[in-house]
């Protein structure tokens, strides 16, 4: 996000915009890498959105942002 948007460190004014573009990048590049087909040479390495630490870090930051933005749906006081 930083490279796109030239925002070098997100503040509150921009926080939620960035985290949600983020999420939306994270989701496009996983729907593509489980659509291209299986390599014939696998990497060295496991990729980084394939690794499951990573996944579960992701899944983890969606539930967050999903409680987060019902809280504001909801009118419930929360920090940022």
């Amino acid at each position: 996000m930083r490279k796109v948007t030239g925002v070098t460190k997100v503040s509150d004014a921009t926080r939620d915009p960035v985290e949600r573009a983020t999420a939306e990048i994270a989701d496009i590049v996983t729907r593509l890498l489980d659509e291209l087909p299986e390599r014939r040479q696998p990497p060295k390495t496991v990729p980084p959105l394939r690794r499951a630490e990573v996944q579960a870090r992701i899944a983890q930051r969606i539930k967050e942002r999903e409680e987060h933005e019902r809280m504001h749906e909801l009118g419930i006081a929360h920090s940022h």
